[in-house]
């Protein structure tokens, strides 16, 4: 419709109805250009709450992993802290009390952790 009216306005050599419609065909393609872009950052910004979210519930998780795998550790060092005193002396312990610091020094955590359960 547009280019039909251009190439009357042409022919009759109606230079300022000319003028008019490309500005309106110019205007037009920019604001569609401009709701596409606006669109676009619109669904980007949609994607990056989701994807921050879930870094957010990750990172949680790992942290929770972290410090079960830390007080491990201190547990598993405490034990052979313990045994070792016991056999040098330095502390005394059952026999029993010696076996179980003994095994529990020896232990390793090869299994990651599970995560807690999620709450929102």
């Amino acid at each position: 419709m547009i280019r039909r009216r251009i190439g009357e306005n042409l022919k009759k050599q109606h230079w300022a109805t000319i003028g008019v419609d490309l500005v309106i065909v110019v205007l037009g393609v920019f604001i569609g250009m401009q709701a596409s872009n606006w669109n676009q950052e619109r669904a980007t910004d949609q994607q990056s709450e989701a994807f921050t979210a879930r870094l957010k519930a990750d990172l949680r998780e790992e942290d929770w992993a972290y410090q079960f795998l830390i007080a491990y550790n201190r547990e598993v060092l405490a034990n052979a802290n313990r045994a070792v005193n016991a056999l040098e002396g330095k502390a005394t312990l059952s026999d029993e009390a010696l076996l179980v610091s003994a095994y529990r020094a020896t232990s390793t955590s090869s299994v990651r952790a599970a995560a807690p359960p999620t709450t929102n």
